[in-house]
């Protein structure tokens, strides 16, 4: 594609991320692909993570933060600084949302995960550009793995995801695999849905052109932890933690502990007194270059979420991953099925003892270092960025005829307390 097809392009973002940074991550990750397209002017990513500047961003991008929806000691999700009721808080973010659709204008927009919003706030802008913007095309990303599959289906039905589906959305762009999971027979999409739908692969993490040094560490074998943002990673930390100690009187280790910025303060604490009783243990909440930390590593051990799956399997180090299991198995499923594929080692935390878990991870490091083959494609960044490029290009071409049905007519139809 030349310079003058693409030129003068806008791309809005909406990553919902209510209590992690997974959403967010990813949507950086291609919003720095397409600011190298020859011809996009620019890009709004609005967002609701409270994490927006502990990353690099690209050029010609900025960003609208949403009020941050968080969770309570029950699991519900809750304002987390406004004092508003989840509906309420919904509805503003909404209103955002929307008024930066309205002024922006964008020629293309790509949704992150959730084809509603969270609890239905990104219907108002999907109504206002199928209605005002035609020319605008719409499309929704979806990790492959994201729940069981009966579940997904229940959901789906009950918020009127399928609708959305079927008569919103230009293009589905799934970042992963058939090998993994057939999304359209998994998750049960219409037919109308289901041909829209495009496996990009897996989005290739790269390392720091100038990757930060390892601390000094001679002789001693560099175990990286690291549990995305680190909100929902108390139970972990406290099995890795311990489990890191007890490893430590007994072998020459380096340990990094990457927290992420969202691990409740008592957890924090708990970590740092181990720490303090032993200083080849390294505690620390925010890494910039993670997948260059993980590449100097003889073992990585993580949580399942899919943006450190695709960090994993960027780099050869081996990997243990210890997968959440309530209240979604989204990560079991993922580690189980990496597991099946020879990438990645697997435990269940929740069966899994300190002593067991140490034992666990001797064996894997006196296996010395691992080796990878690349059994799943890679190229997501490549692919989607390439989507979305010839998405924009016939957008130039000529108006898009409206849809037969009206999007008006679709209604957010949520069990509050269930919204993801």
């Amino acid at each position: 594609m030349n310079q003058e097809s693409l030129s003068g392009r806008r791309i809005l973002y909406y990553a919902h991320d209510s209590f992690g940074l997974g959403h967010l991550r990813r949507t950086l990750a291609i919003a720095h692909d397409m600011s190298r397209e020859p011809g996009v002017e620019s890009q709004l990513v609005v967002t609701g993570s409270p994490a927006t500047a502990s990353f690099p961003w690209p050029a010609r991008t900025d960003f609208v933060k949403l009020p941050v929806i968080t969770k309570d000691a029950q699991g519900a999700y809750t304002s987390r600084d406004l004092p508003l009721p989840l509906r309420e808080a919904c509805r503003l973010r909404g209103s955002l949302l929307l008024a930066a659709g309205r002024h922006y204008a964008p020629d293309l927009l790509l949704v992150d995960h959730s084809p509603l919003g969270l609890g239905g706030e990104a219907l108002p802008l999907l109504r206002f550009l199928k209605a005002h913007r035609p020319r605008c095309r719409i499309v929704l990303g979806l990790r492959d793995v994201i729940d069981e599959p009966e579940k997904v289906r229940r959901a789906w039905r009950a918020e009127g995801v399928y609708d959305a589906m079927s008569e919103i959305y230009d293009q589905i762009l799934v970042y992963g695999d058939p090998s993994m999971v057939d999304v359209a027979r998994a998750y049960g999409l219409p037919e109308q849905a289901a041909r829209k739908l495009h496996y990009v692969g897996y989005l290739r993490r790269q390392a720091a052109v100038d990757p930060e040094p390892w601390p000094a560490a001679p002789g001693r074998q560099r175990i990286l932890v690291t549990a995305g943002g680190g909100g929902d990673a108390s139970d972990f930390f406290r099995l890795t933690g311990d489990t890191l100690a007890l490893l430590a009187a007994g072998r020459r280790i380096s340990a990094r502990i990457i927290t992420g910025p969202f691990l409740p303060p008592v957890a924090r604490m708990t970590l740092d007194t181990i720490a303090a009783a032993r200083p080849e243990i390294r505690v620390e909440p925010f890494c910039p270059d993670l997948v260059g930390a993980m590449n100097q590593a003889d073992l990585v051990i993580s949580m399942g979420g899919y943006n450190t799956a695709c960090e994993i399997l960027s780099v050869p180090s081996r990997a243990l991953i210890l997968p959440r299991t309530s209240p979604r198995r989204e990560q079991a499923i993922r580690a189980d099925r990496l597991s099946q594929l020879g990438l990645v080692e697997t435990a269940l935390p929740e069966r899994t003892s300190p002593a067991q878990l140490a034992a666990r991870i001797g064996v894997l490091l006196d296996a010395g270092p691992g080796h990878r083959e690349p059994l799943l494609p890679m190229d997501g960044l490549e692919r989607t960025s390439a989507a979305l490029r010839r998405l924009l290009v016939d957008d130039r071409l000529a108006p898009r005829p409206r849809a037969a049905a009206d999007p008006g007519r679709i209604q957010p139809r949520l069990v509050w307390e269930g919204v993801r």
